[in-house]
């Protein structure tokens, strides 16, 4: 059972503003949305564009050969005077819509970033408290056989040396369950942060065994 790492939480709040799906979905829409905005205020603005004709036909009479030839080359501007209001009403909506995607933006970050914040306190409390769980079975054990001992030469009863077993037990339970409870908080740490993939679950997997 190790620490995270990186050791520093603002490593992962930054690899989470990084590499977050659901922050880079957000994201990827306030770029839609401000490209739609560009769209929509295209409309008030001019357009170019280019054209060429080429005719050509054929004039034979009488035996004397002949054509004409008819080609035109050149540039149509266009500039809208008023439509309406329709560009305007587009505009506007494409601006609102910006900023509705922009405000979900930074609530996901937000949101995400306050997960990696506390997941990454969670784990370094879940390192601590699977030492300690770890210690525990030890003094539990030391205990159940100093009771075992104390029963073989009469100076305690069989009651005291079922608490004594009922507390390693519990204790090795407790320890199951804060290693548990230390794999299920990485794994979800690293979501948040974008960062888990096979390999890191099955070195997760791992840890749930005793080596």
């Amino acid at each position: 059972i190790e620490s995270p790492e990186p050791a520093g939480r603002d490593n992962w709040i930054q690899m989470a503003v990084a590499n977050n799906p659901n922050v880079q979905a957000a994201e990827a829409a306030v770029s839609v949305s401000r490209a739609e905005v560009d769209q929509a205020e295209a409309g008030h603005k001019p357009t170019l564009s280019a054209f060429a004709n080429y005719n050509y036909t054929d004039s034979d009479q009488d035996y004397l050969d002949g054509h004409n030839e008819d080609t035109q080359v050149g540039l149509q501007a266009t500039l809208p005077i008023y439509s309406g209001g329709t560009t305007s009403a587009q505009v506007r909506q494409q601006t609102y819509s910006l900023e509705a995607t922009q405000y979900d933006f930074e609530a996901q970050r937000r949101d995400t970033t306050q997960q990696v914040r506390s997941l990454f306190t969670q784990v370094m409390n879940d390192v601590e408290s699977v030492d300690a769980q770890r210690q525990a079975i030890v003094s539990n054990r030391s205990a159940l056989e100093a009771t075992r001992s104390g029963y073989e030469v009469g100076t305690r009863n069989i009651v005291d040396v079922l608490d004594a077993e009922q507390s390693l037990y519990q204790a090795i339970a407790d320890y199951a369950d804060a290693r548990y409870t230390y794999v299920t908080d990485m794994v979800e740490l690293r979501q948040q942060a974008g960062v888990l993939d096979t390999n890191v679950i099955r070195e997760l997997n791992q840890w749930l065994v005793e080596s």
